[in-house]
């Protein structure tokens, strides 16, 4: 459960955005996996950050670019490959930042936030 007050500072839609190219993505990796399959959602406060993690699973590491962010597995590169870089996009006019890392067969997207003492 998450806490959808902790998340009032941002725009609409840089709300949408976020959580949806998060989540679209994390369907779209998993979606033809058989079983063991999973999506995890998780939001928390680290100290004066709101960090958001998605993890789902990922049997096949993906290719990363020279920026750290992910490659699209799709045929044409050209329309597809925006969501992760709306995400970092998102993070950064917030002032926060979006990592994407493989490890032992789980994807992870982590966005980290900074919130006013307020917030807390």
């Amino acid at each position: 459960m998450i806490d959808g007050k902790r998340y009032e500072f941002l725009k609409l839609e840089d709300l949408i955005g976020l959580f949806g190219n998060l989540l679209d993505n994390a369907i779209e990796s998993t979606k033809d996996q058989g079983e063991g399959k999973y999506i995890v959602l998780h939001s928390s406060l680290e100290g004066h950050f709101l960090c958001l993690n998605v993890s789902n699973s990922c049997p096949t590491p993906p290719l990363f670019g020279k920026n750290g962010l992910p490659r699209t597995t799709k045929k044409d590169a050209s329309m597809h490959g925006f969501g992760t870089q709306s995400i970092l996009r998102i993070a950064s006019n917030y002032g926060g930042s979006a990592t994407f890392r493989y490890e032992d067969g789980s994807f992870q997207a982590t966005v980290l936030l900074p919130i006013g003492e307020s917030a807390n």
